[in-house]
């Protein structure tokens, strides 16, 4: 199994298991199960900052994984319109996954 960190910080599983930021970590199915007991580890994959399987599969994990990488974004990475620059949350966002463009931007963001 492996698990992707979404998010611009390490997240520590326990004191020795540590997914760092922006990367990933194999994890075997009965470690991650254990794990899940944790509510603070719940929450993390429910919010999407944790992805199983590495791999961030639908719209919902898509639009998580964009808003973890706009979260990170600094003051510089804005546009004098208030608007998160593209190329910035590209940088940010999980190795291996495709671009976004401004609309998926301004679509996971909304609301």
């Amino acid at each position: 199994m492996q698990l992707t960190n979404t998010t611009k910080s390490d997240l520590g599983l326990d004191p020795e298991t540590i997914v760092p930021a922006m990367g990933t970590l194999e994890i075997s199915n009965d470690a991650l199960t254990r794990h899940k007991a944790n509510p603070i580890i719940k929450h993390w994959l429910v919010s999407g900052d944790l992805v199983e399987d590495g791999a961030v599969e639908d719209d919902t994990d898509r639009n998580a994984a964009i808003r973890a990488a706009v979260a990170g974004l600094s003051s510089d990475d804005f546009t004098k319109a208030g608007k998160p620059k593209v190329e910035a949350v590209n940088l940010l966002m999980p190795e291996g996954m495709e671009k976004v463009t401004a609309d998926e931007i301004d679509a996971a963001t909304a609301g």
